[in-house]
């Protein structure tokens, strides 16, 4: 169920129609007890490093920005993944900038 969670979350398919599935699928999942947001692909090998950025006060704002749009039923695709690579990208700062080394793949 992993991999449908994801490409529910993340898929960025461009029609209407697509979208529109998307969402509904979405709306049946949260229906069922699934929670959003799931976990981004690459969160495993990250998750350590997340887990301290999300110790400080940039990370536990970001964190309560992406759980919230997560919930929202009808937030799929672009909207989700452009502020889930912006929080990437400041944790990626934040990493580089406390010294601490880029996990390895």
């Amino acid at each position: 169920m992993g991999p449908l969670l994801f490409n529910v979350q993340q898929s960025a398919v461009g029609t209407e129609e697509s979208v529109a599935w998307q969402i509904k699928v979405k709306h049946w999942l949260m229906a069922h007890g699934v929670q959003f947001p799931v976990p981004v692909g690459g969160a495993a090998q990250y998750a350590a490093i997340r887990a301290k950025w999300e110790q400080t006060p940039a990370g536990r704002a970001w964190r309560r920005k992406l759980d919230a749009l997560g919930a929202q039923p009808d937030v799929v695709g672009e909207p989700w993944v452009k502020q889930e690579r912006a929080a990437f990208a400041e944790m990626e700062a934040w990493r580089e900038r406390e010294g601490i080394a880029e996990p390895p793949l």
